[in-house]
């Protein structure tokens, strides 16, 4: 087992087994908000899950191609919302050491078995709790009418089995607490709504695999990057439409924490939780006071083989650190309404 290894400005690590055990503590929930027209607002109500009365639909019916949709425009959100929240809800950041909507861990437990997705997040250091800020990288290339298709589709689902109660609906983040290993993290994700029962739910859409090699995918690629996004903040069930061609054919339930087991073990759990737990300590040890850094992973170049999966060989994870200059014009992290708010949140 190589485990991990540092270089200046480098986190190196290779995703091997037998890997460390590393305990991650059931997310408890310290308080909501809600974000309209990307603004925050004090509270937003979860709608409630009803599943679709008639199958099958067509949930691509009124696509155009020519048209500007929300997931076409990427924005970086500010970490402000949050602050606000635990400010109006008086919950102190003491004894804290990562603060982050959950976009930016998604990516770094997901960097082992998604190891040809590039990402990036900035991060600074207040009062040694380190915060996290979501910076989406700029593709050269539009995304494929494929994927846009299936975002539009991805919509069209949560509309058809959420019950809103306020038009238009107001985005829902809930705020949890909870430790991986010996880090305590304040994370922030929207939620789609909840269960009958109340608890929270995630919705997602996918194309019906059509084969083993397709159904290989769907296991290793998809259930890894939902078990993530749910399992971080402690989201028990997700609801799935199965799509073909746009068309919904049928619903299927799913188990958080049962996923990995449902995968066929197509994903490691334990070498993300791994992955995650060392990559921390590392940012811990090189993130300095007050100063601003650019953490990024750029996949390696390496040439594919004809019918090789990129899990085929074991692939050095790089992870890079790098202070920001300002010469971009993007003010600080910590500046303006966030600089207010960041000191009011310590004892």
């Amino acid at each position: 087992y190589m485990g991990e290894y540092s270089m200046s400005g480098r986190f190196c690590f290779t995703p091997t087994l037998p890997c460390a055990r590393v305990e991650y503590q059931q997310p408890k929930r310290l308080c909501d908000f809600g974000v309209k027209e990307s603004k925050y607002v004090l509270s937003a109500p979860l709608g409630r899950f009803r599943p679709p009365t008639t199958l099958p639909q067509n949930l691509g019916e009124g696509f155009d191609p020519s048209a500007t949709y929300i997931d076409d425009v990427k924005q970086d959100p500010s970490i402000l919302p949050i602050l606000r929240s635990l400010q109006d809800h008086s919950i102190k950041l003491n004894g804290f050491h990562f603060v982050s909507y959950r976009n930016n861990f998604n990516k770094i437990m997901n960097t082992v078995t998604q190891t040809s997705d590039p990402w990036a997040f900035a991060c600074t250091r207040y009062n040694d709790v380190i915060f996290l800020d979501i910076r989406h990288l700029t593709s050269p290339e539009p995304s494929s009418l494929f994927a846009r298709r299936g975002a539009f589709c991805g919509r069209k689902f949560e509309q058809i089995c959420v019950s809103h109660t306020t038009l238009p609906p107001v985005e829902h983040c809930s705020v949890v607490s909870t430790r991986l290993g010996s880090h305590k993290l304040c994370i922030a994700a929207e939620i789609d709504c909840v269960d009958t029962d109340g608890t929270f739910l995630e919705l997602k859409t996918s194309q019906i695999p059509r084969n083993i090699h397709s159904d290989a995918k769907f296991c290793r690629y998809k259930l890894s990057k939902w078990w993530v996004q749910s399992f971080l903040v402690g989201v028990p069930t997700i609801v799935c439409g199965f799509m073909r061609d746009g068309v919904l054919e049928r619903i299927q339930r799913y188990e958080t924490m049962k996923l990995p087991k449902e995968a066929n073990e197509q994903f490691d759990y334990r070498l993300m939780l791994d992955f995650t737990n060392r990559l921390l300590t590392w940012l811990r040890s090189e993130v300095r006071e007050g100063m601003e850094y650019l953490v990024s992973y750029n996949p390696p170049v390496t040439p594919k083989k004809r019918g090789h999966d990129e899990s085929d060989t074991p692939t050095v994870v790089t992870v890079a650190i790098e202070s920001i200059e300002r010469s971009n014009g993007r003010p600080p992290m910590i500046s303006g309404d966030v600089a207010e708010v960041v000191p009011l949140l310590f004892n």
